[in-house]
Parts: structure tokens; C-alpha cells; sequence
């Protein structure tokens, strides 16, 4: 027999499991039970979308409360599940990757060593349809009872209080739009997807900022992602925050966009001689003749500068 054993923050959340498999510690992206889970001990996730194990990627595909189907970068299908609106496993091909399936929508974590499901505060058993404890406020009658027995409308994150899916996934979609999410890339960079924020930023391009690289939504993520090249050139963009420090980052390379435009920016064309190729398709090939691939990290490069509008913005 196994034993398993769990950690907790204070606020509820579990941070790592002991079970057959060894143990697993969780980044999430905050506190609470229901902050996404955005990286474990084997993996990088990007939630409801992916998740990223050494070089291999999955990309989730499902109903509006379930996954069922994960893909790999070429868009092959290498397993599915389907399970009863309890969330009992039906049938199934392939081998499954991670723990976020039946539910995973929204962050049901699935443990393969018990057949339990974390529901936030609560594990839930889906051969019995119930919680393993009981509600803690006592509310109504039967106090283990999973979504009101009504497990095809209605879901349970926080394993404390049900909501609908539908409503749930228009709210998440209007924050999503308002304020974005956090993710982590390959290399375990902070990236922030989405948000207000990314409405200055054209949607081929990322920004970097206060040591986050700033994406404007899930599709130009999941390119991000696939693309070292593009990581290369915004992680060299990280490095350049760091050592000059994040204000004179900002001004520096807000005045070098004034006077000579993004792409003949000398920090744009210092992290881009070191992004291994030009990552994008440029619009000045003085740019490709120029461009030097180095293998190393070197200070930025300043000068001398081409002024290709005479100093006009000599600023």
C-alpha cells in the first residue's frame, strides 16, 4: 500500500504530493484553490491551454467543463478520454498526460494513485459522486453531496460553492480581456498573456517590462512558445532590464523607438543579433545585412547609430 501525503498553504491551496510517483511541488499563479496551477516538477502548464513536459508540448481540447482530447505540436491527436457526467472514466486512447482532465476546465486535479479528484479544499470520489468531507458550513441536508447532484450543469472549482459553466466562462473570458494571466514560458520566464495592457502592443510583437514578457493573447502565446528564437530575442530584452534597471530600460528604449524606429533600435538589434536568426520578417533589410548571430551575452550595443530620417527625431 501506498501512502500519499499532501502540503497546503495557508490559504488552503495544495503546493505538493508524496505518492507513487515521488513527490510533486506546485507553482500557482496566487494563493487561493482556485489560482492556476502554471507549473509542477514535471511540468510547465499554461492553463486551459497546454502544457510543456522537457521539449514536448500537449494542447488541451475539450467540452465546456471537461477535457478529452490532447494534441502535440504537429495537431495529432495522442490521447482522449471521455467520462460519465460524474467524471467516471468511459473509454480512452493513448496515455494521458498530467492531471487536469474530467473538470479540468476548471482546475479539477485528477490523482492517479487514489482515482480522487482535488476540488479545491475538498477531494472528490466520482465512483461514489461525492466528497470525501463534508461541507464545512453545514448547508443543506446532505453535506457531501457534489454539485447538487447535478454534475452536467453546474461545476464546483473551489469544492465549497457550484456555478454554472456557462456564466463561469464568460466571466473569466471579460477578466481575461480586462487584466490577463500569468504563464511561464520553457524557460520558466514570467509572461503575461492578455489584459488591457497589450492594446499598445502590435499583435506580432511582444514587450518586455518590470521582468515580465507581455503577449497580446493565447494564439501569439502558444507561438511564443514554440518559437526559441522569438524567446531569445525577449529574454535578451529581459537581460537589458536587468542590468540597466527597469526605468532606464523604459526611457532608453522609448527614445531609441522616437529617433530610429522599433526595428533599427539599437536594443532591438542587440537582442536580436542574439536570438540565434532573425525571428521576424524585417522591414529594413539593412537589418539581415547587418545582422551578427553572437552565441554569448554582451553588454547592449549602442553605436554609432544609422539615423535613417536625418535626426529628425534627434531626441
Amino acid at each position: 500500500m501506498t501512502t500519499n501525503t499532501f502540503a497546503y498553504n495557508g490559504f488552503g491551496a495544495r503546493v505538493s504530493k508524496s505518492d507513487s510517483s515521488g513527490t510533486t511541488t506546485y507553482l500557482r499563479s496566487g494563493t487561493s484553490v482556485v489560482a492556476p496551477v502554471v507549473a509542477d516538477s514535471q511540468a510547465v502548464y499554461t492553463p486551459g491551454i497546454s502544457e510543456r513536459r522537457g521539449s514536448a508540448s500537449r494542447f488541451y481540447h475539450g467540452d465546456i467543463k471537461n477535457f478529452v482530447e490532447q494534441t502535440d505540436s504537429s495537431g495529432q491527436i495522442v490521447s482522449s478520454q471521455q467520462y460519465d457526467a460524474f467524471g467516471n472514466l468511459v473509454s480512452s486512447t493513448g496515455t494521458w498526460s498530467g492531471p487536469f482532465a474530467y473538470g479540468g476546465r476548471f482546475g479539477y486535479q485528477s490523482d492517479s494513485d487514489t482515482s480522487l479528484s482535488l476540488l479545491g479544499h475538498r477531494y472528490y470520489d466520482p465512483t461514489t459522486g461525492r466528497f470525501l468531507t463534508r461541507d464545512p458550513i453545514g448547508d443543506g441536508r446532505n453535506w457531501y453531496v457534489y454539485v447538487a447532484n447535478n454534475p452536467i450543469g453546474l461545476a464546483d472549482p473551489t469544492g465549497l460553492q457550484v456555478m454554472d459553466p456557462i456564466w463561469f466562462g464568460r466571466l473569466h473570458d471579460a477578466y481575461w480581456g480586462i487584466f490577463g494571466e500569468p504563464a511561464l514560458d520553457p524557460e520558466g520566464k514570467k509572461v503575461w498573456v492578455g489584459g488591457l495592457i497589450n492594446l499598445i502592443n502590435p499583435r506580432d510583437n511582444a514587450m518586455t517590462a518590470f521582468g515580465w514578457t507581455l503577449i497580446n493573447d493565447r494564439e501569439m502565446f502558444e507561438l511564443y512558445v514554440q518559437d526559441p528564437y522569438w524567446r531569445n530575442h525577449e529574454h535578451h530584452h529581459l537581460w537589458q532590464e536587468e542590468q540597466m534597471g527597469t526605468f532606464w530600460f523604459l526611457v532608453e528604449i522609448g527614445r531609441e523607438y522616437a529617433r530610429w524606429g522599433h526595428d533599427l533600435a539599437p536594443l532591438e538589434i542587440d537582442a536580436e543579433n542574439h536570438s540565434g536568426k532573425p525571428w521576424r520578417e524585417f522591414r529594413d533589410p539593412w537589418l539581415l545585412e547587418n545582422w551578427e548571430p553572437r552565441s554569448e551575452l554582451a553588454p547592449p550595443a549602442h553605436g554609432p547609430a544609422r539615423q535613417p530620417w536625418g535626426g529628425l527625431f534627434d531626441l
